[in-house]
């Protein structure tokens, strides 16, 4: 019995420094070295600063050399057929992610909506038939040493190999993270989690009349759909909720994808939610305390059949306005920006630059008789050449201002130092628009809105 244990000493520190290099190199490329690498990649895509995780995750990494160091040793101890078989599998692990990481993860998509996984169908295939094969590796090296004994096989399936192997790797690891961590300012990153407008106090609640929102984040509707058929009684717990099927967000991180979840449409949503919400909000700022006759919309889906692409919307003015709005896809010669005509002239916008003119009539225009003009449509005054003098341009005046008040007033919000510049009801009424030009696209009618 004594001598049995003394040989299972001298065995075991003759693996020591196996055990040890190849614990090492797969917990830290799994623990640290390879979420790093992906944290260079785009240090804005996540919600907290490297400086918050990086000691979190070493510890994680040194605690799993502990663990796979122990595997290894009471593979060793049971049998020495279980740790070489342990222990190449290990490695080919270790040289799998390796491969992964520095290869085979260049060209995945990201997890996106508006991703074919159709055609990287093959592709995704490939890339996992070729990991496990990798991973597998150095076990059939060790087979194919013990039925054919040569002598490159045994030195390449020998423990001189694994140290090599996993040392080498390691080093390629920490270097690559060092040439990394020099070429990335991480530093601009630092606070990064400030720019989530809920992210501290994320519970803070009012004495009452709050509206609370259930978000269950990654679940498939289909596992939904199975729940709901199993237990039609939870119908009836689920009452108020809203089931949206087959919604994908359109990014990585939760805060800034819900809307797009929520609006349930693979492309976020189409033009109205894209770019009319934009517009009619612009209207109605500009006519504060104006109410708003009637709504008449056209809104169409020219090539996608989940969203709008184009729509037209009119509103009549109780100050007696009519507003246009229009958007397009497929317009593809570019209209202005904004058109006014009054009983004044007209002001032409071009360009979000601010790129334009005001027309107005001169006084010889206003002195003159009016003429008819001959035309290939027949005779008409409307379009009858304008004398030189006749109209009269002038530049759009100088507005001095800064995208980012917006975002200064949200700091000043949170900081309690000012109110904010948007209130919810003018958010409620541009959404109550948008919700009025759907029905009326729908019905083809007006609709009498305030």
């Amino acid at each position: 019995m004594k001598q049995a244990k003394t040989t299972q000493k001298a065995i075991l520190d003759g693996k020591l420094p196996s055990i040890a290099v190849l614990s090492a190199a797969l917990s830290f490329t799994l623990l640290l070295f390879s979420p790093v690498l992906v944290y260079f990649d785009d240090p804005a895509a996540f919600m907290v600063d490297l400086r918050h995780i990086f000691f979190p995750m070493l510890g994680a990494a040194a605690m799993g050399t502990l663990i796979f160091g122990g595997l290894l040793c009471l593979a060793l101890v049971i049998h020495r057929n279980v740790y070489l078989v342990l222990s190449r599998f290990f490695l080919g692990l270790l040289l799998a992610f390796t491969v992964q990481g520095f290869f085979l993860n260049r060209g995945e998509v990201v997890l996106k909506a508006d991703v074919d996984y159709g055609s990287h169908r093959t592709a995704i295939m490939l890339d996992t038939v070729l990991f496990w094969t990798i991973v597998f590796l150095p076990l059939i090296l060790l087979v194919l040493g013990h039925f054919f004994p040569s002598r490159k096989l045994r030195t390449a399936a020998g423990e001189g190999a694994l140290i090599v192997a996993s040392a080498a790797l390691f080093l390629i690891h920490a270097g690559t993270v060092s040439v990394r961590s020099m070429s990335t300012d991480v530093r601009k990153y630092n606070g990064i989690q400030n720019y989530y407008l809920s992210y501290e106090p994320t519970m803070s609640l009012a004495k009452k009349g709050n509206v609370i929102v259930f978000l269950t984040d990654r679940l498939d509707s289909l596992w939904m759909d199975d729940m709901l058929e199993k237990y039609p009684e939870l119908y009836d717990e689920f009452s108020g909720f809203t089931f949206y099927q087959n919604t994908l967000s359109t990014g990585t991180s939760t805060f800034p994808t819900v809307p797009q979840m929520l609006t349930n449409k693979k492309y976020g949503g189409g033009m109205i939610y894209d770019w009319g919400v934009h517009l009619i909000d612009q209207i109605l700022f500009m006519m504060p305390g104006v109410k708003i006759k009637s709504i008449y919309a056209d809104i169409k889906n020219v090539l996608h059949e989940e969203v709008d692409d184009y729509f037209k919307i009119i509103m009549k003015m109780s100050n007696g306005i009519t507003v246009h709005i229009e958007l397009s896809t497929y317009i593809l010669e570019y209209q202005p920006r904004w058109l006014a005509a009054g009983d004044k002239g007209t002001m032409v916008v071009k360009t979000f630059g601010c790129d334009g003119n005001i027309y107005r009539t001169g006084k010889m225009l206003e002195k003159l008789p009016s003429q008819i003009v001959e035309t290939e449509a027949g005779p008409t005054r409307q379009f009858a050449p304008v004398p030189p003098g006749g109209i009269v341009t002038e530049p759009l005046p100088e507005i001095q201002t800064d995208w980012t008040d917006f975002y200064r007033n949200v700091a000043d919000v949170l900081n309690g130092k000012a109110e904010s510049v948007i209130k919810i009801s003018q958010v409620r009424r541009v959404l109550a628009v948008m919700e009025a030009a759907w029905k009326s696209s729908e019905t083809g009618e007006a609709i009498l809105f305030e």
